[in-house]
């Protein structure tokens, strides 16, 4: 589907980044991206996470004003709480932002929820984390993703911001949006050297035997010929660069190299 804006008559939006606008009883949030890059990979991303079974905003292309943008359909957030929000009922220091990580934020969850919640919502983290590795993202920060209350359930909301995924930091570095203790996140990890430890690497190890056992139920879902079809799918609404695509497939090839070089690391285990 395409949102040609102007064909719908949303009005004059003076807004540089963006701007939300209804359309046949839905609300939707049209965004300028800084690349066009940027577009694809929330496209990709959309269709890689309903097929990891995660929750994620639909998303689709829009033209607004002869510029390309990404239009995203939004979630109720009357219930809605960012995980930064949520962290800072727990913890209020000024690098709260470091405390996106699964030791810190299960105890958030243990101070706040109980126990059928917290295993469950822990459970869904992991689900998010391994998504995020798989598809290469170095941004799933605290801001950008949260929960919600539905039906009297606290559960994680639909994942939104995924342009940044099939980033070089996590690529060339290891460095995923995953956390295990504060000192992960916090920003001179940006300042990477080739000693620097993988992060993913470090997830494996401490954490349980089942992240592998969901990793490799994950993992053939990035496999080349399924990254091939979902941009075959999305070029039948908007034209897709031949050099975007070539790259995309070689980023996916790496990164699901790298996972499989780390897991026989941790585990002596050939995983495909």
């Amino acid at each position: 589907m395409i949102f040609d804006l102007e064909q719908l008559k949303v009005g004059k939006k003076n807004e540089k980044k963006g701007f939300i606008f209804s359309y046949e009883g839905k609300n939707y949030y049209f965004k300028l991206p800084k690349r066009k890059d940027s577009i694809y990979n929330e496209l990709l991303g959309n269709l890689l996470a309903i097929q990891f079974n995660i929750p994620c905003c639909s998303y689709y292309y829009g033209k607004y004003e002869g510029k390309d943008g990404i239009v995203s359909q939004m979630f109720d957030t009357r219930t809605y709480q960012s995980m930064l929000d949520i962290l800072k009922k727990v913890y209020s220091n000024a690098e709260i932002n470091s405390h996106n990580n699964l030791e810190t934020i299960e105890y958030t969850f243990e101070r706040l929820y109980d126990k059928e919640t917290k295993e469950r919502l822990m459970k869904e983290l992991i689900d998010i984390f391994l998504f995020d590795i798989l598809i290469g993202n170095s941004d799933r920060h605290s801001k950008n993703y949260g929960i919600w209350e539905q039906n009297k359930r606290v559960e994680f909301a639909p994942l939104f911001d995924q342009e940044h995924m099939l980033s070089n930091l996590s690529i060339q570095y290891g460095y995923y949006s995953i956390g295990i203790e504060e000192d992960d996140l916090k920003k001179t990890f940006y300042y990477l050297s080739p000693y620097s430890q993988n992060i993913f690497e470090k997830f494996l190890r401490i954490g349980s035997k089942q992240y592998l056992n969901r990793l490799e139920e994950m993992l053939p879902i990035i496999n080349q010929e399924n990254i091939k079809e979902c941009l075959k799918k999305i070029s039948s609404d908007i034209k897709i660069e031949k050099d975007y695509r070539e790259e995309v497939i070689k980023k996916f090839e790496q990164n699901q190299k790298n996972i499989e070089k780390v897991c026989n690391k941790v585990y002596q285990k050939r995983i495909v």
